[in-house]
């Protein structure tokens, strides 16, 4: 991913993810920060220390970024996590992605 990311054209896209992207395109790569387990399970920092994003496991895929294999969250648990708030319009575009291209169920 670091490589990848290391393009040109890639650059931070504002947000409080470490969005990467080409400025002003679609779409956007959000990095996110994990400590992984033994089990293969991860935890990701949250706003509040004491409730931290657990990561199942199960939740990991292979995913590409301009072709090369990397590291993902599941469709599925990325729109998990866009439960429970009132979302951005990124959110709702994001979400809508997730929708058209692995059809699934999403809340908004």
């Amino acid at each position: 991913m670091v490589a990848v990311v290391h393009e040109p054209g890639f650059g931070g896209v504002g947000g409080p993810s470490a969005g990467l992207g080409v400025p002003g395109a679609d779409p956007v790569v959000d990095v996110l920060a994990a400590v992984f387990t033994g089990d293969g399970s991860a935890v990701q920092e949250s706003p509040d220390p004491r409730s931290p994003f657990p990561h199942p496991a199960s939740c990991f895929v292979t995913g590409t970024v301009r072709g090369t294999p990397v590291a993902c969250l599941s469709a599925e648990q990325q729109v998990f996590f866009h439960q429970g708030y009132g979302p951005a319009e990124r959110d709702r575009q994001g979400v809508a992605r997730l929708r058209t291209a692995f059809g699934v169920a999403t809340g908004f």
